[in-house]
């Protein structure tokens, strides 16, 4: 039995846009609605897990980013974090609330770095169950700080190995990024499904797409 469907907010283009195809194609506005829907619910079930790139080169963006995300997600979430006790972002979101899953001593547990996130993905699992769970993990990134982005790739893959659903943004310092070489930095973007760039109160997604020289010269 069809319903009807009020959708409130909707691009006034995208609505254009929408009326344009439904003339020169003789096809309904609601049906071309209905595949993208149906598309979207097919999506979502395929992949239950989204693993973030989050890169920033100073804490006004970054704090910006963390405001949006507590503004945007509600106790019916589980949010959780991961990181250092003094960073900023931590205790801002331990003030909001967020349930931190570090274990503690931080720095000490850090020089067993694998076995040590192995443990921290498996609490994040743990406390994941039960409804739409939000992961802001610093961890991965104060690493890459602290000893080598090489390290840090290695926990990147725990992560992709042990957490098997959720959103789990991972924030980067750019400035500590600075003497990764190329290598390096492709195999941590292809760690994560996306990447954003945050620029003061802007964000940016990043789309990398291989291509062969010979393209170079189509204009």
């Amino acid at each position: 039995m069809a319903k009807t469907l009020y959708v409130r907010s909707f691009s006034g283009e995208i609505h254009d846009k929408l009326n344009d195809i439904s003339q020169d194609r003789g096809i309904q506005v609601g049906s071309i609605i209905e595949e993208a829907v149906n598309e979207w619910i097919k999506h979502k079930g395929d992949v239950p897990k989204q693993h973030n790139l989050v890169l920033y080169s100073d804490e006004e963006s970054l704090m910006y980013f963390l405001k949006k995300m507590e503004d945007l997600t509600n106790q019916d979430w589980n949010r959780i974090i991961l990181g250092h006790e003094l960073d900023q972002g931590i205790n801002y979101l331990k003030r909001k609330k967020w349930k931190d899953i570090t274990i503690y001593p931080y720095a000490k547990g850090l020089k067993n770095a694998e076995k040590y996130s192995a443990e921290v993905f498996d609490k994040a699992v743990k406390e994941g169950k039960g409804g739409e769970t939000m992961l802001m993990g610093f961890m991965t990134g104060d690493v890459a700080a602290r000893y080598s982005l090489k390290k840090s790739i290695e926990l990147e893959k725990i992560s992709n190995r042990t957490i098997s659903s959720g959103i789990v943004f991972c924030p980067y310092n750019m400035n500590d990024l600075v003497g990764a070489n190329m290598v390096e930095l492709f195999e941590l973007i292809n760690e994560h499904d996306k990447v954003f760039v945050l620029k003061k109160n802007e964000i940016f997604e990043l789309n990398l797409n291989k291509t062969n020289h010979s393209k170079l010269l189509l204009y």
